[in-house]
């Protein structure tokens, strides 16, 4: 299992990222409040996963997934790395800070 630690250059991206991001909430709301998307960043949490664990863990299709995956990149949640998918700060701040119950 590799632990999640995000390079220089990945740091600085997602800051460079944050940067052109809409700060309405309204999209972070629509992508949070899916429950995969949610047990996506569980499953992830502070170790690197690749697509295919996260298909296997999550019993999602390769379909189902990327379109998740999606959502959650396009909201800096999450980056994809040469290694993996990794939780960035704010993926981070959200896993330790928040709690959605339904």
């Amino acid at each position: 299992m590799q632990k999640c630690i995000l390079t220089k250059e990945e740091m600085d991206q997602f800051f460079e990222n944050l940067k052109e991001m809409d700060h309405t909430h309204a999209r972070d709301f629509r992508t949070m409040v899916n429950p995969i998307r949610r047990d996506i960043l569980k499953t992830i949490e502070y170790n690197i996963k690749t697509t295919e664990e996260l298909m296997d863990s999550l019993n999602l299709e390769g379909d189902q997934i990327n379109y998740h995956l999606s959502f959650l990149e396009q909201t800096f949640y999450i980056v994809n790395t040469k290694d993996g998918w990794k939780l960035t700060p704010r993926g981070v701040g959200f896993l330790n800070n928040t709690s959605i119950e339904f």
